[in-house]
Parts: structure tokens; sequence; C-alpha cells
């Protein structure tokens, strides 16, 4: 199961606190991955591309988290 919902993106202006809007229109998806991690993703309406996935760090299992070496999560 999943939720989308269309949505565009923005882009913060490298240097400054502005933040440009795209003019591409997209699909904001919530729902489970391949490897039934939580993903979410913002696919390309034109294109049907998924162009961004992030993994949810929260739906890792413990153990994945606990054998990270990075100090701050």
């Amino acid at each position: 199961m999943s939720l989308s919902v269309k949505a565009g993106r923005s882009y913060r202006v490298t240097g400054t606190n502005r933040v440009e809007p795209s003019t591409t229109k997209g699909t904001l998806a919530l729902g489970p991955g391949e490897e039934g991690l939580l993903h979410l993703t913002w696919k390309n309406r034109e294109t049907d591309s998924v162009e961004d996935v992030r993994v949810n760090i929260h739906s890792l299992p413990r153990s994945v988290l606990i054998a990270c070496d990075i100090p701050r999560i």
C-alpha cells in the first residue's frame, strides 16, 4: 500500500537562504520499497521516471543501525 499526492519541487539557491521553485510537475509517494523499507519518492509526471528516493531510516532494523559507524543519525 502506498500514498501519493501531486507535488512540485523547490531547490535552495547555493550560498543563500532563498528557495526557487522548479516548473517540473511530479508526484510524491510514500510506500514500501523492494527490500521492505519505507521509501519517499518523487516521480516526474511528464517523463514517468523516479528522480529522487529517500529511505526512511526509522524502518531499518535496530541491528543495522547499531552496526552503522556514522556517529550521528
